[in-house]
């Protein structure tokens, strides 16, 4: 035979109706009985309950309180989504190069921080675009084992294609039947030509001092190529290791990005006592470098603080140019291509535009300042 269900719970033992109804012990004697005394009786079997006795009349029942009617809240009204005005784009400064400035060639800057996840390589990647965007002819090398500036133009390296691991690896000139351009492969971004990088760097950077005058490999690598380029941009390692110091031996300038954040500004010391012994030692002709701050909420009071501790610190050498916070960065990077290409009218882009002109200006008013000292001193050593 089936379970049979358990009875539902009397009425009365519900608090809420105990409240207005009262308990059973409460109930009336003469209230009217139920009409059905036996609930295992059909309805057509049931007998009636016995009448009250009219000598004794039925009390009147207790008044019981009407319980209070819910009452739905009415919702409040909709209100008109007002449309988000943007803020009009400010207009970019017109630029357009003169003549002079291509007169000049085989400028050698580096992309250097020790410090990783500042936008060093995103830097590198878009600096040369806008600066081949303007006309130059512009040389990307990559000197990060890693090899995300290689990957940033689309450049998958094969193990058997020669690198910038060669440069370091064996001495190009040895071998007659190839040039130093065998190295340099055009991107598929007109007027930048890339040196691509290998995963092999990273056992390298160790046995490169073993070598004499390991400092100047690289410096006499470009001594062959330079004046084919206007501008040289190397993306150097987030290290200061044995590749980091042949990129300072060969470089005229240096653009150090720096995240608007405490813990970049603290590593920024190691860095500058590095830049020192090498300007004393091995390069006097390196200028102190161009501070870039990188990644900017404007949103966020501590970027606009640490912002305006830098200015305040760094004074002139910091750029008035700055990279903003820019999701078409990333998703550029992702596609293997600069953002100057992937969204010209991205916030990205019409920083690193700003950023190459500032740069083209600032190298044209050093280029022009006489440095007959600091050559004779060079001379001297």
């Amino acid at each position: 035979m089936p379970d049979t269900p358990e009875p539902k719970p009397s009425i009365f033992e519900n608090d809420i109706l105990k409240k207005f109804f009262g308990s059973p012990a409460s109930a009336p004697k003469n209230s009217p009985a139920p009409m059905f005394t036996n609930p295992n009786l059909p309805r057509t079997q049931a007998t009636p309950a016995p009448a009250p006795a009219i000598s004794q009349p039925a009390a009147p029942p207790p008044e019981v309180a009407a319980a209070p009617v819910a009452r739905k809240r009415s919702k409040p009204a909709k209100k008109e989504k007002i449309a988000k005005v943007r803020p009009p784009v400010e207009p970019e400064i017109p630029f357009v190069a003169d003549e002079h400035f291509f007169q000049r060639r085989g400028r050698v800057f580096s992309v250097i921080n020790q410090k990783g996840g500042c936008g060093k390589t995103t830097t590198a990647i878009n600096l040369s675009a806008a600066l081949a965007q303007q006309g130059f002819e512009v040389l990307l090398i990559d000197i990060d084992a890693q090899a995300n500036s290689t990957l940033g133009y689309g450049v998958r390296v094969a193990p058997e294609e020669r690198t910038v691991y060669h440069v370091f690896r064996e001495s190009i000139f040895v071998d007659q039947n190839r040039t130093p351009f065998d190295l340099i492969r055009k991107t598929a971004v007109p007027h930048v030509s890339l040196l691509p990088s290998s995963k092999f760097l990273a056992g390298l950077a160790v046995e490169i001092p073993a070598s004499k005058d390991w400092e100047y490999i690289l410096r006499n690598y470009l001594a062959a190529v330079k004046d084919s380029f206007h501008y040289v941009i190397i993306d150097c390692p987030p290290a200061l290791n044995a590749l980091t110091v042949n990129a300072l031996t060969a470089s005229d300038e240096m653009i150090i990005p720096l995240q608007t954040h405490y813990f970049s500004i603290e590593g920024m010391k190691e860095l500058f006592l590095t830049i020192r012994s090498i300007q004393e030692k091995l390069n006097p002709l390196l200028k102190n470098g161009l501070i870039l701050p990188t990644l900017f909420d404007k949103r966020a009071r501590v970027n606009r603080e640490m912002l305006e501790s830098i200015r305040n610190y760094f004074k002139d050498q910091v750029l008035e140019s700055i990279i903003h916070m820019n999701v078409k960065l990333v998703e550029s990077a992702m596609h293997g291509e600069p953002v100057l290409t992937y969204d010209p009218t991205a916030r990205g882009a019409r920083d690193y535009r700003s950023l190459a002109r500032e740069v083209i200006l600032k190298d044209d008013q050093l280029f022009n300042v006489k440095a007959e000292n600091v050559l004779a001193k060079f001379i001297l050593q």
